[in-house]
């Protein structure tokens, strides 16, 4: 490369580029080429460019650390003037680089230009550098401002599910009524497969937060747009069941369908009810409200209650109306009352104001040793009390007083084997006195797990010298990793009552991943009265990770109590779409 000083062969020392040319030459920017010639009116190629541009950088980088004590001292940097010259110079270049390539005057233009606004813009930069530490503090306390900030969100999720549904039954003599016992389908008259219908199930869930609240809605509609193939008339979309959930500064209500409602044994148990439900805690106290209806039935409630060291105290208070007629129940709570360590009680008395019964019960657990727990129980009733949707025992509410008292125990022998027992006594005001007995186990064997139970009852009915046996025992066994095996047998005999058989077995197989098979067979006879052959046949497949399709096929023949026979069969194959 020729010396500071010197020029290249083609570069005379008129010439009006020479100096520009020999300082690059003398900062290691440009180098001439090997037959000593620079070759200046020669167009640069882009990778020439770019050796030029590195050049000049690094010396930038080199500068900018040789003078950084000298940029600390420097002032305003550049006057209006400097920028108004670096402004014209800036344009002139944009209005010269029209070409697709640069010639090597050009290059030596932006070169200079690169040096001067890097020596001139040190001080700006530093101080915009300043600038910009400080809008970044700025924005750091904004954002801390706005998280600080109450502000509501919307949050908004929801889900759905379709079913589209097909059905096709056939039944002859008994048939529905044998697939409706309590063995087989164990459902009320309309649950059997159809003999032809096609409709659409849908369910819709909306859940979210707004401020302090959080709300779910779940809606579930049935649409029967396929009129000519089904066996009802009614081409409509009806809103099946809706129920919505609110949470707001411990508040909860809900507002809807309650389905398999429990309020109380005596009262609303495991009914499907329509309205209102609203729980609360108030300065210590947990309180409920209702509001429901069935049928022609309209009931209330409330209830409030307190939380103590020793024991959670409960006042209650239910009216109920059907057609004029008035029910009204007061009761007191007292749960979780701790005699001592090893002993917990519990007692509720009920008052019906109309009819004037009384109804009382108590419970407790008694840890006698670690591995024995004994749970006893007393219940009373007097003539005049009933039970408002007779959900209680069979004992209550028949017009008569009724004494009740029994302990069923749990007797863990070791980690694969516990006993349970239990013994009843009750006494009706008739001639003699019921007493119930019952022992079983429940047990895991490896793969298995069993359980077996044995029931005996002296003066069955109250009626002297009725006695009755009832033996239950189930098995659950996973053969291997995709197959379940299930069976079950009990049997119940009797002088009064006839003898009854019941057998069951099962298997559910997971064919692949997306499938799985189940089979299951059921087997009832009662002597001189109903018997009955059930089989069903499953089939779950996942098609996508939102699209499954079930179908279930059963077939149903023996005969009834009345020795009539009967036959059934059915498909049923649901489509199941899910958003």
């Amino acid at each position: 490369m020729p010396a500071f000083g010197q020029s290249f062969s083609d570069v005379p020392s008129d010439h009006w580029a020479y100096d520009a040319i020999n300082k690059l030459v003398a900062a290691g920017i440009v180098e001439g080429y090997p037959d000593g010639e620079y070759k200046g009116d020669q167009n640069m190629t882009r990778y020439e460019m770019a050796v030029m541009v590195s050049r000049a950088l690094d010396n930038i980088v080199a500068e900018q650390e040789a003078l950084a004590d000298e940029v600390d001292a420097m002032g305003e940097g550049l006057t209006t003037g400097q920028a108004e010259d670096v402004t014209a110079i800036v344009k002139s270049l944009m209005e010269k680089n029209t070409s697709d390539s640069l010639s090597d005057a050009q290059a030596e233009e932006v070169a200079d230009i690169v040096d001067a606004l890097t020596f001139e813009l040190r001080a700006e930069l530093k101080v915009l550098g300043a600038d910009l530490d400080a809008l970044g503090k700025d924005v750091a306390d904004l954002e801390a401002k706005v998280d600080g900030l109450d502000i509501p969100e919307d949050n908004i999720e929801w889900a759905a599910t379709v079913d589209t549904v097909a059905e096709a039954g056939n039944y002859t003599g008994s048939g529905v009524d044998l697939i409706l016992d309590e063995d087989a389908l164990d459902g009320d008259p309309g649950d059997e497969i159809s003999e032809q219908d096609f409709y659409q199930e849908a369910g819709i869930s909306l859940s979210g937060s707004v401020a302090n609240a959080d709300y779910n809605l779940d809606l579930v509609t049935l649409f029967n747009g396929f009129e000519d193939f089904s066996t009802t008339d009614d081409n409509s979309f009806a809103l099946d069941s809706a129920l919505l959930e609110v949470a707001y500064n411990g508040v909860n209500v809900k507002l809807g369908d309650l389905n398999e409602y429990a309020v109380e044994t005596y009262f609303v148990n495991e009914e499907d009810v329509e309205g209102m439900e609203m729980t609360a805690n108030y300065q210590g106290y947990h309180v409920k409200t209702i509001v429901t209806s069935l049928d022609a039935d309209t009931m209330y409630g409330i209830t409030a209650g307190r939380e103590f060291d020793i024991a959670d105290v409960t006042g209650k208070v239910y009216h109920a109306r059907n057609n004029g007629a008035l029910h009204t129940m007061i009761a007191g709570e007292v749960t979780d009352f701790a005699l001592t360590e090893e002993v917990v009680m519990g007692a509720e008395v009920v008052y019906d104001n109309e009819t004037e019964g009384i109804y009382v019960t108590a419970d407790g657990e008694v840890t006698a040793v670690e591995a024995l727990t004994l749970k006893p129980f007393v219940n009373y009733a007097n003539e005049d009390f009933v039970p408002y949707m007779g959900d209680l025992d069979d004992e209550f509410g028949d017009g008569t007083q009724v004494v009740q008292a029994g302990v069923n125990a749990d007797y863990v022998l070791n980690e694969d084997n516990t006993l349970h027992g239990g013994f009843t006594f009750t006494d009706n005001d008739a001639a003699e006195n019921k007493m119930v007995a019952s022992g079983g186990i429940t047990n895991t064997y490896g793969d298995f797990t069993n359980n077996a139970n044995v029931e005996y009852t002296m003066n069955d009915e109250y009626t002297a010298d009725q006695e009755k046996i009832l033996v239950e025992a189930d098995t659950a066994f996973a053969l291997d990793a995709k197959t379940d095996l299930t069976a079950n047998v009990s049997y119940e005999t009797a002088d009064h009552i006839a003898d009854t058989t019941v057998f069951g077995v099962g298997a559910d197989y997971a064919w692949d991943d997306s499938l799985v098979l189940g089979a299951a067979y059921t087997y009832k006879n009662v002597d001189e009265g109903m018997n009955y052959s059930f089989v069903k046949a499953t089939a779950d497949k996942t098609l996508t990770e939102n699209i499954s399709w079930n179908t279930e096929v059963n077939y149903i023949t023996g005969e009834d109590a009345d020795a009539v026979e009967g036959e059934g069969n059915g498909v049923k194959t649901a489509l199941s779409v899910s958003f």
